[in-house]
């Protein structure tokens, strides 16, 4: 984890879970613009996030997406162009279609196109794929991001506690929350911190 918090490219596509976990936390989403993070998504993960009917509706959900409605009014979380069918057949990524969504799919193929762009995602199989094709140093999470964020001290020890209650917050169930790994984050970026 350690090497990770330090190569984070300034550009990244995100994946429909990565932009909820970003957005679940004001103090984050905030100290990422601070430090010129840029968030981009395909069109096929902003239907994923705004238009994809669900089972149910949450609260938190409702939060979520009008704090992505709002972001985007205000020019962030642009669409990247869309990929095609070729895009997707380079990647061999057809045969894994029924591991990943069609969102996590499209993600990794434009992060292929543009060695500038990395890929963050918080679902654990799109992150194995898009290792193996992206290479793992373009590959980060959102927890990755956060320890980033109080390594070069965008974020300072008080804002943990806040980033961890907005963060529950807005999830609606355990298997999103992030709060564990958080953690591990912040305690990783602060050892490092008092090593340098």
């Amino acid at each position: 984890m350690n090497l990770k918090l330090y190569n984070f490219q300034k550009i990244y596509i995100t994946d429909t879970c990565s932009v909820w976990n970003i957005l679940s936390s004001d103090c984050l989403y905030q100290a990422s613009l601070n430090a010129n993070f840029t968030f981009w998504i395909t069109p096929f993960i902003l239907y994923e996030c705004l238009t994809k009917e669900r089972k149910t509706v949450t609260p938190e959900d409702s939060r979520l997406k009008k704090k992505l409605i709002d972001e985007r009014n205000n020019g962030n979380f642009k669409n990247i162009p869309a990929v095609s069918i070729e895009d997707l057949q380079k990647l061999n990524v057809v045969e894994n279609r029924k591991r990943l969504s069609k969102g996590e799919l499209t993600a990794v193929a434009v992060a292929n196109q543009f060695s500038e762009l990395g890929f963050i995602t918080d679902d654990k199989g799109a992150r194995t794929m898009a290792e193996k094709i992206l290479g793992e140093g373009r590959v980060k999470t959102t927890p990755l991001l956060l320890g980033n964020l109080f390594f070069h001290e965008y974020l300072n020890g008080s804002d943990i506690d806040i980033i961890m209650r907005q963060h529950q917050e807005n999830v609606h169930s355990k298997k999103g929350n992030l709060s564990q790994y958080f953690g591990s984050a912040y305690s990783s970026a602060i050892q490092l911190l008092n090593q340098s």
